[in-house]
């Protein structure tokens, strides 16, 4: 099921007022079919309360649920929410809360384990994804993952950076702030791509593009939520016991009608209670080199740099 409270949370809803409480609550409640008390416990109140706030504003309920119905059955659905269909879907298999929730997955989409492996493979096929299913050791995942998410023409699956895709034609070569971004975008590829990491090199780049972003109200602020979605660093829940899964497989055989043999049962269950981690990628052999500092720019110089930098940004702005 969606996060409701970080979803509301993106999409900016003052729930302190009434109006917009009533509106938020249409809109999880056609778009993500969630029910009151998951919306009522997300937002802090109880569900008589939410109950109340509808009967006293009725009319305007009815007129956001309406409105909210139109909007969705007009839209083709996000690269996001698909995304989010098979991130649950993930954890439903890996750490499931019960078998109703499978089997309601499977009755709206009519899912299949096939449409399901093909989805995760074309995920993994590109860079985005490649990035949260790799583990990398010789760069800072954090940082880099941070700068990438700030740049406004690079699509992360959330509200922020729709439309950024059709920005990134806009690219002009002559901007500084485009040579920044294209020179620190080239400078992750080139360290990525020779499994080294060029410290200096990408401190001082990413430094000159925030500055430029920050110059040009370009700058997109990163959330530790957005950081963790993009990581694919989700908090792990206490797995079942072997006991549940047991009868968890049970309800759903019972409630799918499937037939399934003895082994193929106990090769299930046991995937389920304990669940193989994703292995790292087979990488090729790193190559080893000798670092000859007196190629990198001197601390003295680059901070003279910066400083003069600073100066002409200050005369620009005032």
């Amino acid at each position: 099921m969606i996060d409701i409270k970080h979803y509301l949370m993106e999409s900016s809803y003052n729930l302190r007022d009434d109006k917009e409480l009533l509106r938020a609550w249409a809109d999880v409640k056609v778009n993500f079919s969630s029910s009151q008390e998951e919306f009522a416990k997300a937002v802090g109140i109880s569900s008589r309360t939410l109950r109340n706030k509808i009967s006293n504003d009725n009319a305007f309920f009815n007129q956001c649920l309406e409105e909210f119905a139109q909007v969705s059955t007009d839209s083709d659905l996000s690269e996001d929410i698909l995304s989010s269909f098979v991130d649950n879907v993930i954890k439903l298999g890996t750490n499931p809360k019960s078998s109703k929730d499978l089997v309601l997955f499977a009755e709206l989409f009519s899912v299949t384990p096939d449409q399901v492996k093909r989805i995760m493979q074309i995920k993994g096929f590109s860079f985005r994804g490649w990035l949260q299913e790799t583990n990398l050791d010789f760069i800072n995942e954090k940082k880099m993952f941070k700068d990438l998410l700030s740049i406004d023409v690079l699509y992360s699956q959330n509200k922020q950076t729709v439309g950024a895709t059709e920005r990134a034609l806009d690219i002009d070569l002559n901007s500084p702030l485009d040579q920044y971004r294209l020179m620190y975008m080239g400078a992750i590829f080139m360290s990525l791509y020779n499994q080294y990491s060029y410290t200096d090199l990408l401190n001082q780049l990413s430094l000159v593009m925030k500055l430029e972003q920050i110059k040009n109200e370009r700058d997109l602020p990163v959330s530790e939520h957005e950081y963790k979605q993009m990581s694919g660093t989700f908090e792990q829940k206490k797995p079942m016991t072997r006991q549940e899964v047991e009868k968890y497989v049970a309800d759903i055989m019972l409630e799918l009608e499937w037939d399934l043999k003895d082994d193929t049962k106990e090769i299930y269950i046991d995937s389920l209670v304990n669940p193989r981690p994703v292995p790292k990628p087979t990488l090729p052999d790193k190559e080893t080199i000798k670092k000859d500092k007196e190629k990198y720019m001197p601390d003295d110089d680059f901070n003279q740099w910066l400083n003069r930098m600073a100066n002409k940004l200050d005369e620009e702005m005032y």
